[in-house]
């Protein structure tokens, strides 16, 4: 993901990169999707496991963090993952909650076609843009994961809308997990969850620091209405 590519990057290579991705989320809704599925599609087809999640240690440190700070706020009988790649955490996810039922969203088919290849849990994929994905195909989860995602939707807009879509597909009390890069995991995570609905539960870090984790549960129903009325709740 962008952290990892980001890390081994000169700054003005992170420069180029960062103003890339900012760029693209600036782009119209089927612009966007088209530039996004060229840019990691061709990633995939030139290398298997391109982000080195299986074979780098801190990768594996993050994903064990990651479902760890899931396991803490969730007891899930639905799953989302957007952004899976090649579905790493989506498996690490289904293991931890073998109750739950697991989809996982990537906007690279070549990805998810690997997904499914090394799938053991009975997970439903997707090729699509988390964006602009029609979700009436499945039902709202109760745990969504979304981990380096968001630096591609482009301006605090645009992700303050994606942050109440998410909450739109999550059931009352469900619970949602963020994770970014620590050096915009702040903003991100903030311009995301600060839609209405979302409850902050908790901040972590992983990785000595270079990985932040934020975790927010969907208000109640009558929470929700009271805060569209101005009731106290």
């Amino acid at each position: 993901m962008v952290h990892s590519i980001l890390a081994s990057m000169s700054p003005i290579g992170s420069l180029l990169h960062e103003s890339l991705f900012t760029a693209l989320g600036s782009l119209p809704a089927g612009g966007r999707a088209l530039t996004g599925r060229f840019i990691f599609q061709s990633r995939y087809r030139l290398a298997t496991d391109p982000w080195d999640y299986r074979t780098r240690l801190d990768e594996h440190r993050r994903i064990q963090s990651i479902v760890a700070v899931a396991a803490r706020h969730s007891r899930p009988t639905k799953i989302l993952e957007l952004g899976c790649a090649e579905g790493e955490l989506t498996r690490a996810l289904a293991r931890e909650f073998p109750q739950a039922s697991t989809v996982g969203v990537d906007i690279s088919a070549t990805a998810i076609e690997r997904a499914k290849a090394q799938d053991r849990y009975g997970t439903a994929f997707h090729v699509a843009d988390a964006r602009t994905w029609n979700h009436d195909r499945c039902e709202t989860a109760d745990l969504i994961v979304v981990c380096d995602l968001l630096y591609y939707l482009g301006s605090t807009r645009q992700q303050r809308r994606f942050g109440a879509q998410l909450r739109s597909w999550l059931r009352p009390g469900g619970v949602l997990v963020l994770g970014h890069g620590a050096d915009r995991a702040d903003d991100l995570h903030e311009s995301c969850g600060s839609s209405g609905g979302l409850i902050p539960l908790e901040d972590a870090s992983t990785n000595r620091g270079s990985y932040r984790l934020a975790v927010y549960r969907s208000a109640p129903a009558v929470h929700r209405i009271a805060s569209l009325v101005g009731e106290p709740t």
